[in-house]
Parts: structure tokens; sequence; C-alpha cells
């Protein structure tokens, strides 16, 4: 089954899918020999509405076996009888998209000379508590969970890449770049980053691209930041689905609003692609300026937790791992004085040699867990830092908060909206020794004469 991770590895091997979501949460491709004896080859395997691999089914044709086969060392029991039929797909001639679940039955097919009955097997690859021959898994949802979508992609990889570079203007004046990214899993895979660096003609390029999952859309939002700026750029919100991911911004080039479409596909273990589109006309016509294939290298390098001590450069003083103590106030600006208390641990990644870093925070408490992600990005033009935060239930990353470190204390400052009114929002970093700093965020309702905190955390290097 290693041979048929994704439906497009199914489909690259000649399979043809045949049916939608069945009952069980699958979307089926077939052998075209259909029946098959070679457990290299399935008759059929099934995937998930993302396109990774659930399972596979054997035939053998009961004309040729009258009894239930004794083969690979299955049980003859686990082989069942299943009735002749057919399945087609076919064109609509008008939308001129495939239309699939034509079906015969087997008195019919029968009537017209054929007879297909056959033996079947069903396998589950994915773990299934009712056992891996079971006709159902449980686990399996016609609304597939995708927050594992880019399980793939974690590790190290050679890219290649070819950029247009005027896509707007019709010129097909294009450039090329050679490189590495690595893909590090966060929130058990609930999201992800990848870090590039590539030369070409044009330069050395690094960047860095952001994958959160939310949950309660089974949606990803994919925001790409380059070291040259600081800046993270505007969501590109999708999904995977048929063995391909498929996502869509808005954004602006040339002085122009345009729709962008980032495509991930042909993915197996050891390679797979992505283009990036652009529309000047909301999706009627597309030109394709980013084009990128990735192989697999080997396995991803440790993560570039520098334990560096002390007040350094910006967030230096933060890379590694730390106990965290917080005190959440639960309602604030309600004149509420109800506290909260959580207990966890926070570690922190280096990115681009100390000009951004990403912070992962785990803890739980009476009031539930907080799982959160923390990204900083230093702009070298306003010698800034932006601070951004996202919830693993949440799925988004908010505005951030934009500040530095001045005389031994780190200020950071946004406008943003609470309970519908408009407030500011600060963060305090203070230190207590090289090993030990607290961070107080406070919301001001009256535009910063008076501040009310509401996340009071304390960090110790573990």
């Amino acid at each position: 089954m290693k041979r048929f991770p994704t439906a497009a590895s199914a489909e690259h091997a000649g399979y043809v899918r045949y049916t939608t979501v069945d009952d069980s949460g699958a979307i089926s491709y077939a052998n075209c020999e259909w029946t098959s004896r070679d457990p290299a080859h399935p008759s059929q395997l099934w995937y998930d509405t993302g396109g990774h691999l659930l399972g596979a089914d054997y035939s053998i044709p009961l004309a040729t076996h009258p009894s239930r086969p004794n083969v690979w060392g299955v049980n003859p029991g686990r082989w069942a009888k299943f009735d002749g039929h057919q399945h087609w797909v076919a064109r609509d001639p008008k939308s001129g998209k495939l239309v699939y679940e034509g079906w015969m039955p087997d008195a019919k097919f029968a009537a017209g000379g054929g007879n297909v009955t056959v033996w079947d097997l069903t396998v589950w690859v994915k773990p299934n508590p009712n056992g891996a021959f079971a006709v159902y898994n449980p686990t399996v949802s016609t609304h597939a969970d995708g927050s594992h979508d880019f399980d793939f992609e974690f590790g190290a990889w050679n890219v290649r890449i070819a950029q247009r570079l005027h896509p707007l203007s019709g010129a097909a004046q294009w450039t090329h770049y050679n490189g590495t990214h690595v893909v590090y899993k966060i929130w058990s895979g609930q999201a992800n980053y990848g870090v590039m660096e590539i030369d070409g003609p044009r330069g050395h390029v690094e960047g860095m691209q952001t994958r959160i999952y939310d949950p309660s859309t089974n949606q990803w939002s994919l925001r790409f930041a380059s070291s040259s700026d600081g800046d993270l750029g505007a969501p590109s919100v999708g999904q995977f689905s048929g063995g391909k991911g498929v996502f869509y911004s808005h954004d602006t080039m040339s002085g122009r609003a345009v729709l962008v479409r980032t495509t991930t596909s042909n993915m197996t273990h050891d390679a797979y692609r992505d283009d990036i589109a652009v529309s000047p006309d909301n999706g009627k016509t597309w030109t394709t300026y980013w084009r990128a294939q990735y192989t697999r290298r080997a396995s991803a390098p440790p993560l570039p937790a520098d334990t560096a001590q002390g007040q350094g450069r910006g967030f230096d003083f933060e890379f590694g791992s730390w106990k965290a103590q917080l005190k959440r106030l639960l309602h604030p600006l309600s004149g509420s004085h109800e506290w909260a208390n959580y207990s966890g641990i926070s570690v922190v990644h280096k990115i681009w040699n100390g000009r951004a870093n990403i912070g992962e925070l785990d803890l739980n408490g009476p009031a539930g867990r907080i799982h959160g992600l923390s990204l900083r990005l230093y702009s070298p033009q306003t010698k800034q830092w932006s601070v951004y935060w996202a919830n693993a239930k949440g799925g988004g990353i908010t505005t951030p908060l934009v500040g530095g470190f001045h005389n031994g204390r780190g200020y950071f400052m946004d406008r943003e909206t609470f309970d519908g009114k408009p407030i500011l929002a600060r963060f305090v970093f203070t230190f207590s020794g090289p090993n030990a700093f607290q961070i107080v965020q406070s919301f001001s309702p009256d535009n910063g004469k008076t501040w009310e905190p509401n996340w009071i955390s304390a960090f110790t290097r573990s």
C-alpha cells in the first residue's frame, strides 16, 4: 500500500476514480483490470475527501474460483460474495464535468450477457477498531478531518522554482531558483511552518509559510512572510480534495486587485509540487507565475532551538524550552475579577538566524486547555517586531502587536476590537535574570488612559 499513499499516486499508476463519497466515507478508484490476485495491485483503492489512503478491495471472479479463495494467509471466511454489477463514469456534454455513480445491477448486466459476481476482500489501511477486514470503519467520516492533510510535507526538501517576473503583462520572462525547504510540525500536525532558502540570478531569498487548520470549517489558512520586509501576507484559504489542495487569496499586484490561487498536487512520499496562479478578472482567466517542484532530501534537521541566555538581540533570550504559569482574566473589561490559572510549557524555535521565531504554548487548567502559537517577525525597514497569535481552536492568526525592546523591557501595542468596541492592546516583557521573564497583556478602553491586565504569564527555563 506504500505505493499508493494519495489519490494522485493511484491515478498516476492507472487507477480510475468512479464514485463520489460512499456511505463508508470513501471515494473509490478502480484498477482497470478490475480483478486482481496480486497483493501489490488491489482491485480498488479508497481515499478520504482529502485524498489520503483508507484501504483497498481485492476481487476474484466466482467463475474462476467457485469456493472462497485461500491466499496470502488470510482466513477464507474473510472473503464475501459480491453480486455482479457494473460502474461507469461519464462526462456531461453541457458542463464538461465528470459524473460519477453510473451503476447497473447484476440482473440487468447478466441479461446483457455479463456475469462478474466476485469474491471480495475488504482491507482497511486506516486503523479500524472493528478490525482490518470489517465493512465499515467508525473512525472515517464523510466529512473527513483534514487536520493531517499536510503530514506528507514534514521533513527536508530540495526545491526547484520557476518564477514568471511580470505575470500581468503577458510577457513570458522567467527566472529560476534552487534551494531547500524544511517543514516542521506544530500542534501534532494541525499547524506547521516551512522555512525556505533559495538562490538565483536575482539573489538570495529567505521565506516562511505558516499553515493553520481550522477545525470548525475543515479548511487551511496559508500565510507567507519574507525576511526582506518581515510582513505576513494575506491568508490563502482552502482545502484538499481529490488528491490536491487548492487555496485562494485576494491580493494586489502591479497596483491591481487580483485573485491568487495556490495548488498543491502530485503528492507522494518523496515529491510534490506547488503552482501559484493569478487572475485579474475574478477567476475567469489565470496566469501561472510560480512553479515549485520538491524532492525529499532527508529527515528534517533538529529544530534550531538555540539556548541563548540573557537579554540578547530581540527575542534571542527566548529560544528553547520553558516552564509556564499563567493567570487569565476570564471576562476582560466587564468589571469581573474572576481569574483562571494554567500551567504548562512553551518552546520557541529560531528562524532566519533569529530575525523570526515561532513559539508553541501548551497550557492546562481547570478552565480548559490553551494551545497557542506565537509568530514574531522582524522588519529591517522599521527595526520593529510584529507579534502574531493563533489558537488551535480558531485556526486564524490575529492582527499583530508591533514594537520592540528598549532599556531591558519589551513593549508591543495594537488597536483592536473587543466585544464590538475599539480598544488598545499591550504586551509588556520584563526580565528576572537570564532564566526567567514575564509577559503581561492589558487592554485599554479609553485610548491608553487606563489599563486592565488580563493575561499574566511567568516563564522559567526548563
